[in-house]
């Protein structure tokens, strides 16, 4: 594996660089019904609940991870690597290496498209494939599925202190916390789009 220039992960700072990775990048790499609004994600990074992140050399982004957090709690929201560098083991890495840089929180948290609600069995396969990298990179799965924005999702999680498990009302309700709508718990109840009760 060979790439140009020495990697690094960057935490982006400024809201213009992570308007530019969603407009040139996230909008290709996920489909509309997956993306959220950018608004949405702006006002969560504003308010200290979203973190950025990107795998780079001198010369180009490799990939990028944006995680919501929920106290001292993270899910990966997005991870994606460039399609020319996919394949080659680049996502292994960034994974692992970020997973060290949240070192004092309680858990990350990871979603994958649920393998038993695949339309087809070349869509099951891949959404398997998903799931295993993610064991790959020590994520763990849950026995937490959720529903969110018309999308059926598996939780993996990564602790890297042992602490207590949290319920899957409070996991499934951070989105509304950190202001995206849409979701609902995997029983099916919807959470409302206010985040209130």
């Amino acid at each position: 594996m060979r790439w140009p220039g020495e990697m690094r992960i960057r935490k982006l700072t400024e809201q213009a660089e992570i308007a530019r990775i969603y407009d040139e990048k996230m909008k290709q790499d996920f489909p509309p019904n997956e993306l959220k609004p950018f608004s949405s994600i702006l006002r969560a990074w504003e308010g200290r609940k979203y973190y950025c992140y990107v795998l780079e050399t001198d010369v180009e982004i490799l990939g990028y991870a944006y995680f919501a957090r929920n106290g001292c709690s993270y899910l990966l929201d997005y991870l994606a690597i460039a399609g020319e560098h996919r394949d080659q083991g680049l996502g292994t890495v960034f994974l692992s290496q970020l997973a060290d840089c949240f070192q004092a929180t309680d858990c990350i948290l990871v979603e994958a498209e649920d393998p038993d609600a695949a339309q087809n069995q070349q869509n099951a396969e891949l959404r398997e494939r998903r799931l295993n990298f993610y064991r790959k990179c020590g994520y763990r799965l849950t026995d937490v599925k959720t529903s969110v924005f018309g999308a059926d999702y598996r939780r993996e999680r990564r602790t890297p202190r042992k602490k207590q498990r949290k319920s899957m009302r409070k996991y499934t309700e951070q989105y509304c916390r950190i202001g995206f709508t849409g979701a609902s718990s995997g029983s099916g109840v919807p959470i409302p789009e206010s985040g209130k009760r």
